[in-house]
């Protein structure tokens, strides 16, 4: 069970952007080369937070080795919302997501400002580097969503799971784990579980 390959809800790599290899320095200091990117864009309205704010926790968790970096993806921001896949906001307290109340977050595709995949975070989720008290999870959790069409697994063996960053039940706190790594790059070749 703990080798359950994460489920997909399309066949990658869209909406990834494929590059040359190119070696990154992560933002807790560590060389990791990537091959894919996936531009990101903090929205200009944002509840209970600074914009600066919200760009410093989005590069540190995005940029972090520990997060999807892992798989050979770079996060960079984007100057131009424009030039974003995603774009995000930090809102105030829960929200509604599809038939899910009192969520922490959200990823609506086709609902940026530009035509884009838009991430809504409850503001009570946002944190900083310098003490992150385990906040990543939420929008590494939303990022996977985003950029790669991850599931929550349901009707597979991954959701019996208690360790994937996609399944519902796993732990708060977490980064992305091996099996949702490895899930990942089958993602990148186009070798992804599919939930049809």
């Amino acid at each position: 069970m703990a080798d359950a390959p994460l489920p997909f809800g399309k066949k990658g790599p869209e909406p990834l952007i494929k590059t040359d290899p190119t070696e990154r320095m992560t933002s807790d200091g560590k060389t990791v080369t990537t091959s894919w990117a996936y531009p990101w864009f903090v929205s200009s309205v944002q509840e209970d937070a600074t914009i600066p704010e919200v760009r410093a926790w989005l590069r540190w968790v995005f940029q972090h080795s520990l997060s999807w970096v892992q798989a050979g993806v770079w996060f960079p921001e984007a100057q131009l919302a424009r030039n974003a896949r995603v774009v995000i906001r930090y809102v105030h307290g829960s929200l509604q997501c599809g038939d899910v109340p009192n969520a922490l977050g959200c990823t609506d595709r086709q609902m940026g400002p530009n035509g884009q995949t838009l991430i809504r975070m409850s503001s009570s989720r946002l944190a900083t580097p310098e003490n992150p008290q385990g906040f990543f999870k939420g929008i590494l959790h939303e990022l996977g969503h985003a950029a790669f069409w991850a599931t929550h697994g349901v009707g597979f063996a991954y959701a019996q799971q208690t360790a994937g960053i996609m399944a519902m039940g796993s732990e708060p706190g977490i980064w992305p784990t091996e099996v949702d790594v490895s899930s990942v790059r089958d993602f990148m070749r186009g070798q992804n579980l599919l939930k049809q």
